[in-house]
C-alpha cells in the first residue's frame, strides 16, 4: 500500500517534469539604466544645465544691481537725514521699503521661473529618454529595464547606462 502511494507520487512529479520540459522557456533579459547620470553627461543635459547656469547668472546680475540701488537709497537717507525735514524723511524711507518689497518680489518670480525652466527641460530630457531606453529594450530583446537606483541589487553586467547614453546623444 505504502509502495503504491510513493509510485503515484513519483509518476505523477515525473509526469509534470515531463509536460513542463516541453513548454519552451523564455529567457528574462534585465538591464538597469543610471538617468541621473544620463541626463548629466548627456549633449542635451550639458546643454539644459549651461542655459539654467546662464538664466540664473543673468537673475542674479538683476538682483545685484537692484540692490545696489536699495543701498544707494538707504545710503542717501542715512547721510541726508538730519537735513530733510519729517515729510520727506518719511517719503523717502517709504520708497526705500517699497524697493525692498519689490526686490524680495522679484527674487521670488526670478526663482520660480528658472525652477519651472528646469523643469521643462528636465521633463523633455526625461521624456526623450524613455522613449530611447523603450526603442533600445525593444530592439535589444530586453524583458525589463529599471532605474538603477531602485533595485537594491543587480549585477554590473545588467548595466546598460552607456549605451543609453550613446543611443541619446546620437538620437537627433
Amino acid at each position: 500500500m505504502f509502495n503504491k502511494k510513493r509510485t503515484i507520487v513519483v509518476a505523477s512529479l515525473f509526469a509534470t517534469f515531463i509536460a513542463f520540459s516541453s513548454v519552451e522557456a523564455k529567457v528574462v533579459k534585465i538591464g538597469v539604466v543610471d538617468l541621473g547620470y544620463i541626463v548629466q553627461n548627456s549633449d542635451k543635459g550639458k546643454k539644459a544645465k549651461k542655459y539654467i547656469e546662464a538664466e540664473t547668472k543673468k537673475e542674479q546680475q538683476i538682483i545685484q544691481n537692484k540692490e545696489k540701488g536699495l543701498q544707494a537709497l538707504i545710503q542717501d537717507i542715512s547721510s541726508k537725514s538730519f537735513l530733510l525735514d519729517k515729510d520727506l524723511k518719511r517719503a523717502k524711507a517709504e520708497e526705500a521699503q517699497n524697493m525692498k518689497k519689490d526686490l524680495e518680489r522679484y527674487f521670488q518670480d526670478s526663482k520660480e521661473k528658472i525652477q519651472k525652466k528646469q523643469s521643462k527641460l528636465m521633463e523633455q530630457i526625461l521624456k526623450d529618454l524613455r522613449d530611447v531606453i523603450n526603442t533600445y529594450g525593444e530592439k535589444e530583446g530586453f524583458t525589463l529595464i529599471v532605474e538603477k537606483a531602485s533595485p537594491y541589487y543587480f549585477d554590473s553586467s545588467v548595466e546598460i547606462t552607456q549605451k543609453i547614453l550613446e543611443s541619446y546623444n546620437n538620437k537627433k
